[in-house]
Parts: structure tokens; sequence; C-alpha cells
């Protein structure tokens, strides 16, 4: 197991990680999974003023054959979408992994917290 803290743009970023040496998973799938639900969760947080900038959290644990992945992080109160950009997609394509390798996503959004928990059978 392994509590790691990063600080990007400002954001704290929690990590607990506890995984066995071997994935049942495609390195492309997990990298699309992770890499986009950390991108909008650190999009979210840039919103934020500065110096008021909230923490991250993020969790990847296996236990037996089963990989349970959560991320979360507050929302801002103004939106983080600019005019002309595209959104929405990367979502999609996290949704897709998680369908492709026989998971379960969940995506809340309660108490001004957004959370992405996905549980995949590794």
């Amino acid at each position: 197991m392994a509590l790691i803290k990063q600080t990007v743009l400002g954001i704290s970023i929690n990590f607990n990680l506890w995984l066995d040496t071997d994935l049942n998973i495609s390195p492309v799938d997990l990298y699309i999974i992770i890499g986009n639900t950390m991108d909008n969760a650190i999009e979210a947080c840039d919103a934020f003023p500065s110096g008021h900038k909230p923490s991250i959290s993020c969790t990847l644990r296996q236990k037996n054959h089963v990989l349970l992945y959560e991320i979360s992080n507050p929302i801002p109160q103004v939106s983080v979408k600019k005019a002309g950009d595209i959104h929405g997609y990367g979502l999609e394509n996290v949704k897709e992994c998680v369908n492709r390798n026989s998971g379960f996503i969940s995506v809340k959004n309660e108490n001004d917290i957004f959370c992405v928990s996905i549980t995949l059978n590794v």
C-alpha cells in the first residue's frame, strides 16, 4: 500500500494505492480511465481561486481479481467550460473502457462533490 501526496497547479492530490504486480487490464485502458478522470478533476479544481485550491482524492485498490478506482473533487461555483472548448468525450471514453472490461461505473454529483467510482474484474 502506498499513500502519496502530489501537488499540481497548487492542487493537492492524495493517492491511496494498493495493487498487485499483476494487473490484467490493458495499460491503454487504465491510462484512459485514470488520465481522463484526473484531467477532469484537475480542471475543476483549477477553477477555484488561487490560494484556495481544493484537494483531489484518488484511490486505486486491487483485491483478488477486483480493481476499485475512485476519484473525487469539489465542484467550483463557476463553469470550467470556455467558449469553443470541446468537453464530454473523456468520460464517454472512460465508460467505453469500463464496459469493454466488464466493469461498473458510478458518476455522482452530491453536496458539491463530483465522484467517479469504477469497479473492474481484473
